[in-house]
């Protein structure tokens, strides 16, 4: 292992997707004896497939009067055999020119979760507390001794925890069991 290098560390070396000296000279010896690529010969297939399928076609365009009529020579399984093959010649064409796509789905719990793991716990807490009770899940005189949790002070947070369960408790009024505050 080189010095400094850390296991699983990548130092130096061809970028991905470069090709190395043996391809470059494979392509320039290809293109100095006239010979097409990959990706050119396949579009050259399918260029070649999509002819033969316009022989066997249901319609054909006159040379002389260029109005589409009847073809004579028409087959229904011939022609559907050279569009098949023209589609798969595209088919196998396609990486070198486009790209693949593909779909990603957004979780946006996860993303709540993490929000969540770096805020501070006590004001979470606080927070679900005071949505509990707004629920009527837990009672009043319940709330007030469990949601002033004392904090150190070190960050400054426990006097505002304090404060925020101490005036969300005085703005409520009694209520006398009608809806109505008295």
């Amino acid at each position: 292992m080189p010095r400094g290098a850390s296991p699983g560390e990548h130092r130096g070396g061809r970028k991905r997707g470069v090709p190395n000296k043996f391809s470059i000279a494979r392509v320039e010896r290809a293109i100095a004896e006239g010979r097409k690529q990959p990706p050119e010969e396949l579009l050259r297939n399918a260029e070649n497939c999509r002819a033969m399928a316009a022989r066997y076609a249901p319609m054909q365009t006159n040379a002389d009067t260029k109005q589409p009529e009847p073809n004579k020579g028409h087959d229904e399984e011939r022609y559907g055999f050279w569009l098949a093959q023209e589609r798969d010649a595209l088919k196998a064409a396609a990486p070198y020119y486009a790209p693949r796509l593909t779909a990603i789905a957004l979780q946006t719990s996860q993303l709540d979760r993490d929000k969540e793991a770096r805020a501070d716990p006590r004001v979470a807490l606080l927070e679900m507390i005071l949505q509990m009770r707004d629920r009527d899940e837990l009672g009043q005189q319940r709330t007030i001794t469990h949601s002033v949790i004392p904090a150190p002070n070190s960050n400054g947070h426990g006097d505002i925890i304090e404060a925020v369960a101490m005036k969300v408790v005085e703005e409520e009024d009694e209520d006398n069991g009608d809806g109505e505050a008295t």
